[in-house]
C-alpha cells in the first residue's frame, strides 16, 4: 500500500472528518444543482410516469405520504448523464434545449417548465435522451448530442481514443488504462475505417 492510499485510509476512518468532508461536498452539489435548475427547469427530478415534480408533494412517488420533504436540490435529471458527458457538454446540451424549446413555443414560458427528459442514460456507447415531447428543433439537438458522446470519454469527457467491446463504451488513453476490462480497441478498429 503507498502513501497516498494509507493516507486516505487513515482519513476516511476517522469518522467526524469523513461526515464533514462529506457535508461540505454534498453542500457545494446541492448548491450548483440548485443553480442549474434556475436555469433549466426541466432538471427537477419527476415522476416518469405521472411526470410531477418533487416540488409537488404527495404524489411524487406512488403510495406516497401526504408529505414529501422539500426538494433538497441533492439530485437532478442531469445526474443520470454519465460524468464525463456532463463535464464535457451537459450544461451545453441543456442551454441549446431551452433554446429550443422557447423558440418552439407559442410565446408562452410554459413550454420549458412541462418540458422535461424521462429518461438519460447511455446505450451502446452513446447518450440517449428521450424527452416527454419533442419537436424537429428539439431533436437536432439530441441528435448532435448523441453523436458527440461517440467522440467523448464516458469517464473525464476527453475526446475518446478507445472502445471496449461488449459493453460498448468511449473513453480516452488515460480512462482506459484505468478500466478493468480486457477488449479495448482504438477507435479505428471500433469503426472499421481509420478516420480521415
Amino acid at each position: 500500500m503507498n502513501a497516498v492510499d494509507k493516507n486516505m485510509i487513515d482519513t476516511m476512518t476517522n469518522e467526524k472528518h469523513y461526515d464533514d468532508y462529506e457535508d461540505n461536498i454534498d453542500q457545494e452539489v446541492k448548491e450548483a444543482n440548485k443553480k442549474l435548475v434556475e436555469r433549466f427547469p426541466f432538471l427537477i427530478p419527476r415522476n416518469a410516469w405521472s411526470g410531477k415534480k418533487i416540488t409537488e408533494g404527495a404524489g411524487f412517488w406512488p403510495g406516497s405520504p401526504d408529505e414529501i420533504p422539500e426538494y433538497d436540490y441533492e439530485y437532478t435529471a442531469l445526474d443520470d448523464m454519465p460524468k464525463g458527458w456532463r463535464k464535457a457538454f451537459g450544461e451545453q446540451m441543456c442551454e441549446e434545449l431551452k433554446d429550443a424549446l422557447e423558440r418552439s413555443g407559442d410565446g408562452m414560458d410554459d413550454d420549458v417548465e412541462d418540458w422535461y427528459p424521462i429518461q438519460i442514460k447511455e446505450k451502446f456507447g452513446s447518450l440517449r435522451f428521450y424527452p416527454i415531447w419533442s419537436t424537429e428543433e428539439i431533436d437536432k439537438v439530441i441528435v448532435k448530442y448523441e453523436k458527440l458522446s461517440l467522440e467523448t470519454c464516458i469517464k473525464c469527457g476527453a475526446p475518446a481514443t478507445k472502445y471496449t467491446i461488449g459493453w460498448i463504451s468511449p473513453y480516452c488513453d488515460e480512462c482506459a488504462k484505468k478500466i478493468k476490462y480486457d477488449k479495448v480497441v482504438p477507435k479505428e478498429t471500433f469503426f472499421g475505417k481509420e478516420k480521415e
